[in-house]
């Protein structure tokens, strides 16, 4: 016999007290940019190598391995941040039928080879107002949920709909409220949730496992994102048959789809046009230089503002984008590095990368007209989308 159960978180998950929740922004804050740097390393290095192994089983095999364990902690490392307050939504237009397919390759690494991933997208599913990281981060968050649910494997099924809640069908929709909005649902045919678990799944630091296996802020976390863009979460479970999450979030205004100009996106966000990279951390500086390069750009390195004043001083005329670390190892931060190369090409191009994207956004307001935001780590296909649109003067 199974048990079929259904919740909706109403309100916000329980919060930490106050102090604890200051050390943890502390403590996260304080990691985040190390640990940043080097998962930047080493996972955007080891997707590089896994795109030249060539079907080489022997070399390709530990290489997801190690591509999948600095996924997850990328994942780990985003949920603090996102947990403590230090990542808050920064939304943009955005399609999420592309964000999905962007991140297949992440979410078929994650699931493992014994999981089957079914993708089923809308047609024509209407725009939504997101940080696109963040909605990668739930999708992970889900996928790495499925995963642990079905241990000798499985099938998952992401799914995308375009839903309108009249007044009258609102109570088929726990928690939610009349209006149009998009789904994304990820259900999994595993060992499900148990009735008297279901109602706790979102509160903090609550888990299953055993010590020690989990920190209990993945769906935590993942409830968090979506309470951020305005929208709510509902959850379906049967024991035994699996369990089906759905994130429901309102469509984007229509004044801000007017504003979109989507581009033909080839997929491929290659180019051939000179960037100048400013990054202090030399590992982290050849890895996005590298992945630059193999897209067709002529890059220009700096260490910090002084040696890219110097580039500058005999390259400028080239330069199209100016890709900079926020904070930079000398006196100079990366957008008074922009607003000093500005005053010479005032169409120079910019993206600014950071750590920290609470702070950055409150220290920097000028990001919110004129630059543009890029969160680390990123992915290679994330980074060469986002150089690619800014060029083409479109949003990230």
């Amino acid at each position: 016999m199974t048990t079929r159960a259904h919740a909706h978180p109403g309100a916000e998950p329980a919060s930490l007290a106050s102090a604890e929740m200051k050390a943890l922004a502390q403590i996260t804050g304080g990691l985040a940019p190390a640990l940043s740097d080097l998962l930047t390393v080493i996972r955007g290095q080891a997707g590089v190598l896994l795109d030249r192994a060539d079907g080489d089983a022997t070399t390709q095999e530990p290489l997801k391995q190690i591509h999948t364990a600095a996924e997850k902690a990328v994942c780990l490392l985003r949920q603090l941040q996102i947990f403590s307050g230090e990542q808050t939504a920064h939304t943009e237009i955005t399609e999420l039928n592309s964000l999905i397919t962007e991140s297949a390759r992440a979410l078929h690494q994650l699931l493992g080879d014994g999981i089957a991933a079914e993708f089923r997208l809308a047609a024509d599913l209407p725009l939504v107002m997101a940080d696109r990281a963040m909605l990668e981060q739930l999708l992970i968050i889900l996928a790495l949920n499925a995963h642990d649910a079905m241990p000798t494997g499985g099938r998952v099924v992401i799914q995308t709909d375009a839903v309108e809640i009249t007044d009258a069908a609102v109570l088929d929709w726990p928690g939610g409220r009349p209006g149009k909005f998009v789904v994304l649902s990820l259900e999994d045919n595993g060992r499900g949730i148990a009735p008297e678990i279901l109602p706790r799944i979102f509160e903090p630091f609550f888990t299953t496992k055993p010590a020690g296996r989990s920190l209990g802020l993945g769906l935590a976390t993942a409830h968090g994102i979506v309470r951020q863009h305005a929208g709510w979460m509902t959850v379906r479970s049967s024991i035994g048959s699996g369990t089906r999450f759905q994130a429901i979030l309102p469509i984007a205004p229509a004044d801000a789809v007017a504003a979109h100009a989507p581009g033909a996106d080839t997929g491929q966000h290659s180019g051939n046009e000179t960037i100048l990279l400013v990054e202090d951390e030399a590992g982290v500086r050849e890895f996005i230089a590298c992945v630059l390069r193999d897209k067709g750009y002529r890059v220009l390195q700096a260490a910090n503002g002084l040696d890219a004043l110097e580039v500058w001083q005999w390259h400028g005329p080239r330069v199209r984008l100016l890709l900079t670390d926020m904070v930079l190892a000398d006196d100079m931060t990366g957008l008074e590095l922009a607003a000093h190369l500005r005053t010479e090409n005032p169409s120079l191009k910019v993206i600014c990368t950071t750590d920290y994207q609470r702070a950055a956004l409150k220290r920097f307001p000028d990001l919110a007209g004129g630059y543009h935001y890029l969160q680390k780590p990123c992915r290679p296909q994330t980074l060469a989308a986002a150089v690619r649109a800014v060029l083409d003067g479109q949003q990230p």
